[in-house]
This record gives C-alpha cells, sequence and structure tokens, in this order.
C-alpha cells in the first residue's frame, strides 16, 4: 500500500478517476465495478446515466421508468438495470461512502429527478454532473448551484 501525505504548496496531487468503476477489471456501471475500483484506490467514480425508451421526459411521470446506470441504450439492453437510486444508495454506505462521484447524464430532460436523488441520500457535497449537454449543466445549475459542474 502507498502511503499518501498532503501535497505541499505548488505540488499537483492527481485525482485517480474510475472510469465506469473499475471497467478493465469487472463490467462497469456496476456496483461491483464501483467496490473494485475503491479496493484499488481511486478518489473518484465516474458512472453514466441514462433513460430507457419508455422513460423519455416526455412521458406521464408515472408511467417512466427509473433513470438506470449504463453506457448506453445497448448496454443497459445486455444486463439487468441498476437504478440510479440502486447505484446512490451504495454510495451512501461502505465502502463507496469513501469516494466522489461523477454522473456523466447521457441523455437531457431528467435534471430534476438526479438533483433531488442525490439530495435524498445526502450526496450533493461528494457529487458532480458532467454531460454534453449545455442545457443540461444550466437547468442543474439552477436546481441546484453547490452541485459541481
Amino acid at each position: 500500500m502507498i502511503a499518501e501525505t498532503a501535497p505541499t504548496p505548488g505540488e499537483r496531487r492527481f485525482r485517480r478517476v474510475g472510469h465506469k468503476g473499475a471497467d478493465a477489471l469487472v463490467p462497469g456501471n456496476t456496483v461491483a465495478s464501483f467496490e473494485r475500483a475503491v479496493e484499488i484506490g481511486v478518489d473518484t467514480i465516474e458512472f453514466d446515466v441514462l433513460w430507457l425508451a419508455d422513460g423519455r421526459p416526455e412521458t406521464p411521470e408515472s408511467e417512466r421508468s427509473p433513470l438506470v446506470v449504463a453506457h448506453d441504450w445497448e448496454d443497459a439492453a445486455s444486463r439487468p438495470h441498476l437504478t440510479l437510486a440502486e447505484a446512490l444508495d451504495a454510495f451512501a454506505r461502505p465502502p463507496l461512502d469513501r469516494v466522489e462521484i461523477d454522473l456523466d447524464i447521457k441523455l437531457r430532460g431528467r435534471e430534476g429527478e438526479i438533483v433531488a436523488a442525490l439530495r435524498e441520500r445526502g450526496l450533493i457535497e461528494r457529487a458532480m454532473v458532467s454531460t454534453m449537454y449545455t442545457e443540461t449543466l444550466a437547468a442543474i445549475r439552477a436546481l441546484e448551484p453547490g452541485l459541481r459542474l
């Protein structure tokens, strides 16, 4: 095990980010992959968030499928769904409670649900959001100015 010390002034410390957890070791975007990433010492776990075809924002909320953690629809169809709620619940308990999280939002339109889910679990301070959609970033900033983008 490598002992870490605080960086001295002017010294840079690299952040170790587990893309989809430890995707090269355990299938990514799964709790097992996130846990393996913590075991090997990551600081942050990045995972993908999207909605399924029956979860479009224009679908009435009572009929919508939950947000899922998957790279794309093909990935989501290839395995049992890990919902965003299940993933965030896992980050609220050991060993995943030791790392920060980066939610890579793949589709726009359900930003309010993402912010609410993070708030419900007390994860705003440990979370950040990334996406290619500037309107999603603006919506999230308006909903939760303290959430890193």
